[in-house]
């Protein structure tokens, strides 16, 4: 019976944790809160969202970036993502608004 007990409350405490992607929002304030709000939208998705969620973001960086701005940040080597470029494009925005954005842009970005 003690055992039903513990289950159920752990059970009941890994319901509590889990988020739904579309409640969460992106802070783009800062460099660093965009980061912080990109990292907690990740962990409530699937590994096949997060994917897509990768290039989606991917994709809306890269979106007003010409080809020379792109290797002049590559060569200087920052191969890593511009939180103060994205921040403001994504400021508010939730999982699903963030990917209605990237189908928009001219940018196409993909694993292939």
């Amino acid at each position: 019976m003690k055992n039903r007990i513990v289950f159920l409350f752990l059970m009941f405490l890994s319901g509590c944790s889990t988020t739904d992607k579309n409640a969460l929002t992106i802070d783009g304030s800062s460099p660093h809160a965009t980061n912080q709000s990109l990292a907690a939208m990740q962990n409530a998705l699937s590994t096949s969202e997060r994917q897509e969620f990768i290039l989606a973001i991917l994709a809306i960086n890269l979106s007003d970036v010409s080809g020379y701005e792109f290797l002049e940040e590559i060569s200087k080597g920052n191969k890593n993502i511009n939180f103060s470029r994205l921040g403001p494009k994504i400021d508010g925005l939730n999982y699903q608004q963030i990917m209605v954005l990237a189908e928009k842009s001219p940018t196409k970005v993909s694993w292939e």
